[in-house]
């Protein structure tokens, strides 16, 4: 949990709140992400992108929307790979920044994530800080890898796994609603990320990544981690005017709710609609047809 604690810094960085001064963002982001195997200016790249686009359709980075029309002509690992309860381990790294599903890599400058050569060498850069880092682990362990392995990259799966279940928290539910091209607007796509109060001091351990959120989207490059609780009481004063506009849950059973959120929204409907809600919320909400 605390390795994600130290992403969440490299994440301030990344959004130019740590510091007013850019050199600093992009000093201080890359050691926090390349000590944890994140390279830091394309992760920057494709979670700006998220922001932009959040609860667009084909717009959005990171967890992926998907339709019915897709889901029913995948295959059985694409179906239910998200289901199986220990895939999260494997869903950050090496699967979304390695293998690049479904965004492109993170490592490889020549992914569909890079469009431009600026872009592409920044790449390069970012990953050879997390590999020069990884040398440097590797040296003070004296080059034995089983060792590395154990001490190095197997907690930086737990870490992963911390970060899959704080990400598809915030922005997952049975009411959430995604928008195509022509009906999705900013404002509309921000209002579809849910705070969640994990509890135990979690929340404050992550630097309020989970329970302030919401106004973390609404304000990403101007406020830092340590405003969001003051930022957050403000934005309520705002949407309360509108029911159901801000969303807050507790999710002190946060795995158990993690684990059955991804085997029951499995795929969106509506397609062409210009409004996508998840399937089972759709059959849930029909009239039940009386015999």
């Amino acid at each position: 949990m605390y390795l994600s604690s130290l992403f969440c810094i490299g994440h301030d960085c990344g959004h130019g709140t740590f510091s007013s001064y850019t050199w600093v963002n992009d000093l201080f982001g890359h050691i926090a992400h390349a000590s944890i195997m994140v390279p830091f200016w394309p992760w920057q790249k494709s979670h700006r992108q998220h922001h932009q686009y959040t609860a667009h359709l084909d717009k959005d980075k990171g967890h992926p929307w998907v339709t019915e029309e897709q889901y029913e002509s995948s295959n059985l690992i694409k179906k239910h790979f998200a289901k199986i309860p220990l895939s999260g381990l494997f869903r950050w790294n090496p699967i979304y920044t390695i293998a690049g599903l479904p965004d492109g890599s993170h490592f490889w400058p020549w992914s569909k994530l890079f469009d431009n050569n600026i872009d592409r060498i920044k790449c390069a850069i970012s990953v050879f800080a997390c590999f020069l880092w990884s040398f440097f682990i590797l040296h003070c362990l004296n080059y034995n890898l089983w060792i590395f392995f154990k001490y190095y990259y197997v907690p930086l799966l737990f870490q992963g796994f911390w970060m899959v279940i704080i990400t598809y928290l915030q922005h997952q539910d049975e009411e959430i609603e995604v928008y195509e091209e022509g009906t999705w607007a900013f404002m509309r796509g921000q209002l579809q990320t849910v705070d969640r109060s994990f509890g135990f001091g979690i929340d404050k351990a992550l630097h309020h990544i989970t329970d302030g959120h919401v106004a973390h989207h609404f304000f990403f490059t101007k406020i830092p981690h340590y405003n969001l609780p003051k930022a957050t009481e403000a934005i309520k004063n705002v949407l309360k005017k509108y029911p159901g506009a801000y969303k807050h849950k507790n999710a002190y059973d946060f795995l158990i709710k993690f684990l059955r959120l991804n085997i029951k929204l499995d795929c969106l409907v509506g397609k062409g609609s210009g409004l996508l809600k998840y399937r089972s919320t759709v059959r849930n909400n029909e009239p039940k047809k009386e015999n």
